[in-house]
């Protein structure tokens, strides 16, 4: 009876070896589970913040946003006077651009018949 103790002695040594395997591996899953968590809450911590100052920034977007339409508001009324005025120059210098030809013109003209009609020495034409 020696060998069929000794084969189920073999037999349970086998089975607990694959058992300390099995609690191996299984601890070693345990581990890299609680490390992927842990690793996961850290993302979404990261996350939430980053999230949270987003909000944060859009809120002084809107802000700075509100500030500068009422900046606009405020200059508006100014920019469009000069605007006016830009243009009313525009049209100033071309009625002086054209008066002035029809000055120059005219002035051609008059010392054209005025040399015509006096008798003036040679070379003065």
């Amino acid at each position: 009876m020696a060998g069929p103790d000794t084969s189920l002695h073999r037999e349970i040594a086998q089975l607990s070896a694959k058992l300390d395997l099995l609690q191996t591996d299984v601890g070693e899953i345990k581990r890299a589970m609680r490390e992927g968590e842990r690793e996961a809450a850290d993302s979404r911590r990261h996350l939430h913040e980053a999230v949270g100052g987003l909000g944060e920034r859009m809120v002084l977007a809107e802000r700075n946003i509100e500030v500068l339409e009422h900046a606009v508001g405020v200059i508006r009324p100014f920019a469009d006077e000069l605007e006016r005025w830009k243009q009313r120059g525009i049209g100033a210098a071309f009625v002086l651009t054209f008066l002035g030809g029809l000055v120059g013109a005219g002035l051609t003209a008059f010392w054209s018949k005025l040399v015509a009609v006096l008798p003036l020495p040679r070379g003065w034409t």
